[in-house]
């Protein structure tokens, strides 16, 4: 039996869920093997950066009959050893699949499960949405996860660029709009949250640091697209009666 202990921390620190896909085999001599690797977003080198990680999370010995039940205890065993077991959703291949998909099922009418609170309940049985020779499932679930993600901030990054001439102005409405719809995209589509979450976090410190200048207020007040319109229907009362009270002051300063 083989551990990969260097990736354990990271593992056990993922942003949302670890998936797992696991494989097996045997060698020429008959002996059999189970392979269990690992497919997780985790924090990048950079400061707020998240980054698709993968590694082997252990090489199995497995002697014995191969059933559905037997393989189940083996993996529980091997991800309790890691720590991960209620992180992970799986993915396996080929014989692997069905003998997994039979645990949940034989698991279900024998009443094997427990949630938290030890009460018994069901697993739901889910079955693989895409399949390939070359990609497993959860590689494909990442990057289209990230993809989503990207969607948002890509369109605040075009309505700034879009313009032939970028004006000031426009960066707070393009960015607010930006954090407003990755809340609701948190909400809309609960696995991105936990990847969404650092990124409000980070934009969150940057509209603070705007906020402590009054060169956004002006530049939205003197272009005559946006005036003072952006700040009376999307501001608070109060921040936007500050906002009134910079102009005027101003106004009078230059007077």
């Amino acid at each position: 039996m083989l551990y990969d202990l260097t990736i354990w921390p990271s593992l056990q620190n993922a942003e949302g869920k670890v998936s797992v896909t696991f494989d097996c085999w045997a060698d020429k001599n008959s002996h059999p093997f189970l392979a269990l690797t690992a497919h997780w977003i985790g924090n990048g080198s950079g400061l707020g950066m998240l980054q698709l990680k993968s590694g082997l999370v252990a090489f199995h010995y497995i002697p014995g009959s191969h059933t559905g039940a037997f393989i189940g205890r083996t993996l529980l065993h091997l991800l309790d050893r890691a720590d991960i077991t209620d992180r992970v959703c799986f993915h396996a291949s080929n014989l692997c699949r069905e003998s997994f998909c039979n645990t949940i099922i034989t698991g279900n009418k024998m009443k094997w499960f427990t949630d938290e609170n030890d009460q018994m309940t069901s697993l739901p049985v889910v079955k693989l949405l895409h399949d390939i020779k070359t990609h497993w499932d959860s590689v494909y679930f990442m990057i289209n996860r990230l993809w989503i993600l990207d969607q948002i901030p890509h369109a605040a990054q075009q309505s700034m660029s879009g313009e032939s001439t970028p004006k000031l102005g426009s960066a707070v409405p393009a960015f607010e709009t930006f954090i407003e719809e990755w809340k609701r995209l948190s909400n809309a589509v609960p696995h991105c949250t936990a990847y969404i979450r650092p990124g409000l976090a980070i934009a969150d410190t940057y509209y603070k640091k705007m906020g402590k200048t009054k060169a956004y207020v002006v530049t939205m007040f003197v272009d005559p697209t946006i005036h003072m319109t952006w700040i009376n229907e999307h501001w608070s009362l109060l921040n936007a009666t500050e906002a009134n009270q910079v102009i005027k002051d101003l106004v009078c300063e230059l007077s």
